[in-house]
């Protein structure tokens, strides 16, 4: 099993997309389709010889849910101290990343939600590109590992208000929508 390490969420793009993921963490590279990218033998094992620790009965879970800060403007900056986030049980959260505990079997999850006034009023209307992506970094592998990522782009079209779906990287944090209910992102142990 993966060992604990950092699940980053990057970047915020600017348009409006609603991204709402889950996915089980700590999956060996070749279970989630990256056979062969330059793991060290030890990192590539199958996945029966990687057995998780089971949390047993009575024993409490890790768990978090971080909210976007909306005091900041040129970033997406995760934080657990308002009344709708929390860190339990091991999580923490350093250097806007979130510190997994133990090794196991996690589902992560994160929504951003994008909103505009409308494309930008000329002949020819430049594209607005939007982007979020989820990563792992663990010091078993050399390099950040995607786990979610998506990128839209919205506009040229009608002029108007836009919202859009996405689902994980993320560019354009002049266009996110910060609020507890729209921007979160989290994980807990199964």
């Amino acid at each position: 099993m993966t060992p604990p390490g950092r699940l980053y969420l990057l970047r915020v793009c600017s348009t409006p997309p609603l991204l709402l993921l889950g996915l089980l963490l700590a999956l060996p590279l070749e279970a989630q389709g990256l056979r062969g990218i330059g793991l060290t033998p030890s990192a590539a094992q199958p996945a029966h010889q990687q057995l998780p620790t089971p949390f047993t009965r009575g024993t409490l879970k890790p768990a978090a849910h971080l909210v976007g800060d909306p005091s900041t403007q040129d970033s997406l900056r995760w934080r657990a101290n308002t009344d709708r986030a929390f860190l339990r049980h091991g999580f923490s959260l350093s250097n806007n990343s979130l510190l997994v505990p133990t090794s196991g079997l996690y589902f992560v999850y994160s929504q951003v939600v994008f909103s505009g006034r409308g494309c930008f009023p000329r002949a020819t209307p430049t594209p607005l590109y939007l982007a979020h992506e989820v990563q792992l970094f663990s010091p078993q592998y050399p390099f950040h590992v995607p786990l979610l990522s998506a990128q839209k782009s919205v506009c040229p079209g009608p002029q108007g208000p836009w919202v859009r779906s996405l689902s994980t990287h993320t560019d354009g944090i002049s266009h996110l929508l910060l609020s507890p209910s729209s921007v979160f992102f989290g994980a807990f142990a199964l």
